[in-house]
């Protein structure tokens, strides 16, 4: 089953799967919540295209950024991020654990980041969606101390198009993606709160070694029929799925939604468990 909110999208999943050997259905999640499933649930690259909460420190306060239009006689009009409005208690309450209270001299006025309040609604609707079984978050992600270090003075929010990267989100608005990476400390928050296990985290390249690329990269030196520029290419692209400076630093996060009534007990929290998933609702 896919869950694709954007019906364009979906519709453009149905032509490209069109031919699959595996039946595809759509579904969403308000569809499962109601005839809850058991399976595995897969969100590749889904998390960090969720809206984001830029905030930026004054020199005084915190506060959140907001979208300005400037208007100018000899100039087209331009979008903005300016500081809004400060944050309130309750909401800075939430920076404590994340290492953004007290700022600290390294950060000086006009440092800007990103939250992520989007996570937990999203994480409850999909542990409505599931009974019981594994959600296996796969994208870029960074613990707090990286993700909020004094050096990261802009965030991680960027706009891509065709291959191309940008730090500017607000250019030609609806023609970019824009992007923010994950916090991993604010994913385990999130997920708890929306009553998730959490399973342990592992970077791709450690996941895909484990689930034997090594060996699928060794039995290209047996394969026979196929030119020497052929099994270069495959294999470069198996290595750029395991190089730690391309994506190879993705992480695979795994968490567990298990039946109350089952009594289960979670594995430790640094174990993985790396099996052929079956697809959700099998």
């Amino acid at each position: 089953m896919l869950i694709e909110p954007n019906a364009g999208m979906a519709e453009r999943q149905r032509t490209r799967l069109r031919d699959a050997p595996l039946p595809c259905h759509w579904t969403t999640f308000d569809q499962l919540a109601a005839d809850p499933v058991c399976g595995v649930l897969l969100a590749h690259e889904v998390l960090d295209a969720l809206a984001v909460e830029r905030i930026s420190w004054d020199g005084t306060l915190w506060r959140r950024q907001q979208v300005t239009l400037h208007e100018a006689a000899a100039a087209q009009p331009s979008l903005r991020l300016e500081p809004g409005e400060p944050l309130q208690p309750q909401e800075l309450a939430q920076l404590e654990p994340l290492g953004l209270l007290p700022p600290g001299q390294q950060r000086g006025a006009g440092w800007s980041t990103e939250l992520h309040p989007e996570q937990t609604p999203w994480l409850q609707s999909a542990a409505a969606a599931l009974a019981s079984g594994v959600l296996l978050v796969i994208d870029y992600a960074h613990e707090a101390w990286r993700y909020y270090a004094p050096q990261r003075s802009n965030g991680t929010l960027m706009a891509y198009r065709q291959q191309q990267a940008s730090d500017d989100p607000l250019q030609e608005p609806g023609h970019w993606d824009l992007t923010a990476h994950l916090c991993l400390e604010s994913l385990e928050q999130a997920a708890a709160a929306a009553g998730w296990l959490p399973l342990g985290q592992r970077r791709q390249g450690e996941a895909l070694l484990a689930l034997g690329l090594a060996q699928r990269l060794h039995g290209l030196q047996q394969q026979s029929g196929v030119g020497l520029d052929a099994l270069l290419a495959r294999r470069e692209a198996l290595l750029r799925l395991v190089d730690p400076h391309t994506l190879g630093d993705f992480r695979w996060v795994a968490f567990l939604r298990s039946d109350p009534d089952a009594h289960q007990t979670p594995p430790d929290h640094d174990t993985l468990y790396l099996q052929d998933p079956p697809l959700i609702g099998d």
